[in-house]
């Protein structure tokens, strides 16, 4: 038998362009065109019939409910996506996410200094910046995130730009016009 409707959302009654809806246990299945219409053959040996679409709960339907596939409404999904937090180095779920995440403007980081380190000083909340020398050309400070947490021989934050791990005088020979996004975690 062919069976054919509109699928549309059960928030606004727009229709939905591009939801699956295919034969449980077969490789038999359609999508929505642009106005939410579908049209499908279902084999005399089906019984339900699944329509989905991201960030929609997912809809089972029995064949024998015939009427039902004329208009088939999708609620919003119950699962939204503040579960997952991403953050300036991957993706994490939010309640692995431990600590905060801070960020700052590129633009507020243009400031009169040639490095970028000396410009964290009161734009970013819990970093510290110490500037130790008044040397000519030594500009760049040492900064901390809430506090020096580690001892010994490591105690400057984990520094990624693109991915890559750098370090504290490579991050100064940025300049900061460049930056698109910086975040502190």
């Amino acid at each position: 038998m062919t069976v054919a409707g509109t699928v549309i959302s059960s928030a606004d009654n727009q229709p939905i362009v591009g939801a699956n809806i295919y034969v449980e246990g077969t490789n038999v299945g359609t999508t929505t065109d642009a106005g939410g219409n579908y049209k499908l053959t279902v084999p005399a040996s089906a019984k339900t019939v699944t329509v989905s679409f991201l960030g929609y709960d997912t809809k089972k339907i029995s064949v024998r409910d015939i009427h039902l596939f004329k208009l088939i409404t999708l609620a919003d999904a119950s699962n939204k996506l503040e579960d997952v937090v991403v953050v300036g180095f991957g993706v994490q779920k939010k309640e692995s996410l431990v600590g905060a995440v801070q960020s700052v403007k590129p633009s507020d980081l243009q400031t009169s200094s040639s490095n970028l380190s000396t410009s964290f000083s009161g734009k970013i909340a819990g970093v510290i910046a110490v500037q130790k020398s008044g040397e000519p050309g030594a500009d760049g400070a040492n900064f901390w995130i809430r506090g020096i947490s580690t001892f010994g021989s490591g105690q400057s934050p984990l520094l990624i730009l693109d991915g890559v791990e750098i370090t504290n005088q490579m991050l100064n020979n940025i300049p900061p016009e460049t930056i698109e996004s910086f975040s502190v975690l």
